[in-house]
């Protein structure tokens, strides 16, 4: 919904935009402007359930215990808790207040990103400084923003940022796909080879889903035949049977052709013990020979 939001926005001729970091947003909380913005939940509720009483700052992992009319902050400690359950609810309730004081231009959100859009490079700046401005005097804690570079979509060098996706214009629409952070989250290769089958199939849907749903992703097609071809080749070191052979080698050489590399074993995961290793080079080998008849049947 967000990013179609900012697709209808740049119809109407919004062109640039700029993403704004909240910095340590959770940490700046303070609880006597918090139990105001809440309202009407009691202030008994804000104190213990959304504050609860046990925050962190820093590195400081000290529980800090308050009786009912102490304000937590007067230990020094401010902030909520990141992981609490009420914490996103309560930070969409800050920034649209942040947002509403501000009487921003053309907004969009997703969580705690947001993306302030503008007709032109000006444009974005007026409504960036305004929004920093009253974040900075924000009755729930003063909120420090960075505020990215603006960028306009018609770049041909840079891409706009949000949240996690990179967006640009081609033609009279915008393309969105996936920044290095959001591709970062499916390389389960790289960080284990230890996966069962249940585990693969997972994350083999997750890939897939995510290959369709940006359509105009340039990089879309070699990207997931690169991914599918390493789950296949783990899947094979973890059960060397043939079918399992054979999906590993179809999925291997379609990679190396769709990718472009100049060695199959640049697909392929180095394996965690001897037996990954020896069934890795088997797979290699097999790749091999499936490339050499490819290339004997395109040559006859």
């Amino acid at each position: 919904m967000a990013l179609k939001a900012i697709e209808d926005a740049f119809r109407q001729g919004y062109t640039h935009a700029a993403e704004v970091d909240l910095i340590d947003f959770y940490g700046r909380m303070r609880p006597p402007g918090l139990a105001d913005l809440l309202r009407p939940l009691p202030r008994a509720v804000t104190d213990n359930v959304v504050w609860d009483h046990a925050v962190r700052r820093g590195l400081d992992d000290a529980l800090v215990v308050c009786s009912e009319d102490d304000d937590p902050s007067a230990s020094g400690l401010v902030g909520l808790s990141l992981g609490a359950a009420t914490s996103p609810v309560v930070g969409e309730v800050i920034i649209r207040s942040l947002l509403d004081t501000a009487c921003m231009g053309q907004v969009v959100t997703y969580a705690d990103n947001i993306l302030i859009l503008g007709r032109g490079q000006e444009d974005v700046a007026r409504w960036a400084a305004q929004l920093e401005e009253v974040a900075q005097g924000l009755e729930a804690g003063p909120l420090a923003l960075r505020i990215n570079d603006t960028v306009a979509f018609t770049s041909r060098h840079l891409p706009v940022q949000f949240a996690s996706h990179w967006g640009s214009a081609i033609r009279h629409r915008l393309n969105w796909e996936p920044n290095g952070r959001k591709l970062a989250e499916h390389l389960i290769v790289e960080r284990s080879t230890v996966l069962t089958d249940e585990e693969i199939g997972e994350v083999e849907s997750k890939i897939s889903h995510l290959a369709r749903a940006y359509p105009m992703w340039r990089t879309r097609e070699s990207w997931e035949a690169c991914r599918l071809a390493e789950l296949a080749a783990v899947r094979y070191y973890n059960r060397a049977t043939p079918p399992n052979l054979s999906d590993a080698k179809h999925k291997l050489i379609i990679a190396y052709l769709t990718c472009g590399r100049q060695d199959l074993r640049e697909i392929l995961p180095d394996g965690t013990t001897r037996q990954h290793r020896e069934r890795r080079m088997a797979l290699y080998n097999a790749g091999l020979e499936l490339l050499a008849v490819i290339s004997a049947e395109q040559a006859a």
